[in-house]
């Protein structure tokens, strides 16, 4: 009986290791594209979580310290948050991702005590000239790329 408790303590800690550091809870999510007929490497893609009770109860407020990872857990994903709303849990985020095509597993990590944004437009943009995110309504349209080449609205154009 030994034996087997110690095993079992020891597969405990294997797994325990695969969890990014500082983060309390994580989530595994699976993307399935239909009709894909090959991969796609370094795609932009666009996580759309809605109404997410644990992210809601769990996550910090202000949504920038989300943490994307390949399904080893630890490897870092370039993303940037583009919303979340703390009193429904819904998010949406853009992950560089490579898609395989059968499905791609990936994690979100969440609650943590860091005080860090762990966003990563300049990596997720990287083959960009401008990504503008119109969503907003305040007149500017602030590019997400290292370009800089942030906008203003003019008349004809109606944001949010």
């Amino acid at each position: 009986m030994l034996k087997k408790s110690i095993i079992l303590v020891l597969c405990f800690f294997s797994y325990a290791s695969s969890w990014y550091n500082g983060y309390n809870f994580r989530k595994n999510i699976v993307i399935t594209v239909p009709g894909m007929t090959s991969p796609l490497n370094n795609f932009p893609f666009l996580l759309s979580i809605t109404n997410d009770s644990n992210l809601k109860a769990k996550a910090n407020s202000g949504g920038t310290n989300f943490v994307f990872t390949l399904s080893d857990g630890i490897t870092k994903i370039p993303g940037e948050i583009e919303n979340y709303d703390s009193n429904t849990g819904a998010l949406l985020a853009w992950l560089k991702l490579d898609l395989n095509l059968a499905t791609t597993s990936i994690y979100i990590y969440y609650q943590t005590s860091r005080g860090s944004d762990e966003q990563d437009p300049l990596n997720l943009w990287s083959d960009f000239n401008a990504v503008w995110h119109c969503g907003n309504t305040n007149g500017s349209l602030k590019d997400s790329t290292v370009n800089s080449n942030t906008g203003i609205t003019n008349s004809g154009i109606t944001l949010g």
